[in-house]
């Protein structure tokens, strides 16, 4: 846990950095820092099928440079929520969502203050099998994606969907498995709070 000082600066939050009751429960006075690798996702294995990788979507675009869905905080669930901005936009949250049947990415942020966080319509990848839980780690035998838009027929595993402009949309059970590899972030809840003895 951290506090801020008089000049904005991170401090240590057992440091005084309260004077009044007010400060300290006023929450532009308190922030907390997430080690990147301890409270972050990586995600590989996402992979359309080859019938379809020439598509809008593209998916090698996750490499080892940008891998890691950053722990940004937690949903009105109690659930962690992920975000990474290297990434394009349309995988840029991971977090769960009843509505979507488990963890998945998207283009969409979470709506932290509704029941169900998913409010729009944007889904990209399902992470099916392991997605029911309290954390998205694990491995996905029959994760679903999003494969873009191509003329033709569907690959093995794939469905189309006419898009009414001679196109269609794909969607296919991804090319192997998908394995999600977290670290711990605010497991115990105590990571949104600054440590009370920083108050005089």
């Amino acid at each position: 846990d951290a506090c801020l000082d008089d000049d904005g600066e991170v401090q240590g939050a057992s440091e005084q950095c309260y004077e009044t009751r007010e400060d300290y429960n006023d929450p532009a006075q308190c922030e907390f820092e997430v080690d990147e690798d301890d409270g972050a996702c990586t995600i590989s294995g996402l992979a359309c099928p080859d019938e379809h990788t020439d598509t809008d979507m593209d998916y090698t675009h996750i490499d080892s440079s940008n891998n890691k869905w950053v722990w940004s905080g937690t949903t009105s669930d109690g659930r962690s929520w992920y975000e990474n901005d290297d990434v394009s936009d349309q995988v840029k949250y991971l977090y769960y969502s009843t509505r979507a049947g488990g963890w998945f990415l998207t283009a969409t942020a979470p709506d932290l203050s509704a029941a169900d966080p998913w409010v729009g319509g944007n889904v990209q990848v399902f992470f099916n099998g392991q997605a029911h839980g309290d954390s998205p780690d694990g491995v996905s035998h029959d994760a679903a994606l999003y494969c873009g838009h191509d003329p033709g027929d569907p690959a093995d595993s794939c469905s189309k969907t006419p898009r009414g402009d001679g196109r269609d949309y794909y969607w296919c059970y991804n090319d192997g498995t998908v394995t999600v590899s977290c670290g711990s972030g605010d497991e115990d809840g105590d990571e949104d709070e600054c440590d009370p003895s920083g108050y005089v």
